[in-house]
């Protein structure tokens, strides 16, 4: 406990803040109420409402552990657990404290909110991680976020649970609270241990990709292995890693299918819907990393205003510089880990609708009689919506070339809709600064909007003569291989 606050009136953290007064702990620090409101009721109560649904995703999975595996395991999750319960015994521990102080105060209102909330989450961790580990090859990426995110917020709360004074705060809440968050740190490592050795082998092989963690993921850690041995030697078809199961192209082909002949022929953009109901799992998981993104991003400006505004003002205390050297560094690593994560998904998104797609038309392709050569024999590419034939030519040629316009379309659909928020958000801060003359850029963007729109069409209509082009070059190659062939 610290007493050296004289200055912090009684009522000083009772408010949500977020800052507290200036004469209060250097002007340095959040609010106590606005704290255990946002770094410790927002992500438990995020773990309570997601954690369902990975349950009952878990439920219809096989189980990856059994045999003398799991007793090997269950030796790791004995211990994991029992972290997980004398975790759940502090924050019960903590519902005690603070509800014995302060009856009524809203300070102590929030509080017992938020040691609650925490308990609830704790145990629905007990359960989450348990089903994790007998269920699923990788380390729970819901917990290793979830833990990771909440220690680092518990760690700003205990800073400021120390600076309280003892007319505040219990003087057994700070100790009571650093034991919880040093057990939190010691499940950071735990929940992150990799269980690959423990997995039945009838249940794999399981890609390096698929059993890896979070942060080996974060990291691309699980290429490693690959890496070295290509600086060794060179690398042969069978140094390649497995691929994973949900990248396969034979369960993505059967789900399309399914949605195909599900959806009605007579609604637009049949395709399109088939494809983003297919995986649309992957299409959000590619999003959770670029909101993340997004927030580290709108963060730069932010830290380098008040970066600017601390050095203009040399009364200022050094533990603001100290504070901010820390808000830098962490601003940047969430950019370069949730950048890794964001573009990993989306290649693994890219690459599932490639495979879709090309299976797609290969089925429609093997479906054409085997005597028709003749290239004006016209077939209907996937839809009847599409009124437009093509000959077998076309057809093969668009396995090459209109599949690889949609990949490329597809691979920017996130930093369309990321963008566009994030220009708002720019435009927002920067008509702070500046007023008015912050429209300018958004004019602009309209135009080069309006003009991408408007020159669509003529995309559209020189593509087509393009392809057009493109299967006489490949007819001419073919006939030239026949005559090689014959001679």
């Amino acid at each position: 406990m610290n007493s050296s606050t004289p200055h912090c009136a009684s009522s000083a953290d009772t408010a949500f803040g977020p800052m507290v007064d200036a004469n209060c702990r250097q002007g340095f620090d959040f609010t106590v109420t606005f704290e255990q409101s946002v770094f410790v009721v927002l992500p438990a109560s995020l773990l309570l409402l997601v954690a369902p649904l990975r349950l009952l995703h878990l439920r219809k999975a096989r189980v990856k552990v059994a045999g003398r595996r799991l007793r090997l395991l269950k030796l790791t999750e004995l211990l994991l657990q029992a972290a997980i319960a004398v975790l759940a015994v502090l924050h019960l521990a903590l519902v005690v404290l603070w509800a014995t102080r302060l009856p009524g105060a809203r300070l102590s209102r929030v509080s017992v909110t938020a040691a609650c909330v925490s308990l609830a989450s704790s145990l629905m961790s007990c359960v989450l991680s348990y089903a994790e580990h007998v269920k699923s090859p990788r380390p729970s990426s819901l917990l290793n976020a979830f833990l990771l995110v909440s220690l680092l917020l518990d760690a700003a709360l205990l800073r400021t649970l120390w600076l309280l004074p003892s007319s505040v705060v219990h003087a057994s809440i700070p100790a009571v609270f650093a034991a919880a968050l040093s057990l939190k740190a010691a499940l950071v490592v735990l929940e992150a241990w990799d269980k690959s050795p423990y997995l039945v082998a009838g249940a794999g092989p399981y890609a390096p990709e698929a059993t890896a963690g979070l942060y080996a993921r974060a990291v691309f850690a699980w290429v490693t292995p690959l890496l070295l041995t290509g600086f060794r030697r060179l690398l042969k078809p069978v140094d390649l890693c497995t691929l994973d199961e949900d990248m396969a192209v034979a369960g993505l082909d059967k789900r399309f299918w399914w949605h195909w002949q599900k959806a009605s022929s007579r609604r637009k953009h049949r395709l399109i819907r088939c494809c983003v109901v297919t995986l649309r799992r992957s299409l959000i998981a590619v999003a959770l990393p670029r909101l993340a993104l997004l927030a580290f991003t709108i963060c730069q400006p932010l830290v380098l205003n008040r970066f600017l505004v601390f050095l203009d003002d040399s009364s200022q205390p050094a533990t603001i510089g100290h504070g901010l050297v820390a808000a830098y560094g962490l601003v940047y690593f969430g950019i370069a880990i949730t950048q890794a994560l964001y573009w990993h998904r989306n290649g693994r998104s890219v690459t599932m609708l490639r495979g879709v797609l090309v299976s797609a038309v290969f089925s429609k392709a093997t479906e054409m009689s085997i005597t028709v050569t003749d290239d004006s024999a016209a077939v209907t590419l996937m839809s009847s919506d599409v009124n437009r034939h093509f000959t077998r030519g076309i057809l093969l040629t668009l396995i090459g070339t209109q599949v690889e316009v949609i990949v490329r379309a597809m691979r920017e659909v996130h930093e369309f809709w990321a963008n566009t928020i994030q220009i708002a958000i720019a435009t927002w801060l920067l008509s702070i600064q500046i007023g008015y003359a912050a429209s300018g850029p958004i004019i602009v963007s309209f135009v080069a909007l309006l003009g991408t729109v408007g020159a669509a069409p003529l995309a559209k209509k020189y593509q087509i003569a393009w392809l057009g082009k493109t299967q006489k070059r490949v007819g001419k190659y073919h006939e030239h291989f026949d005559d090689l062939v014959r001679s």
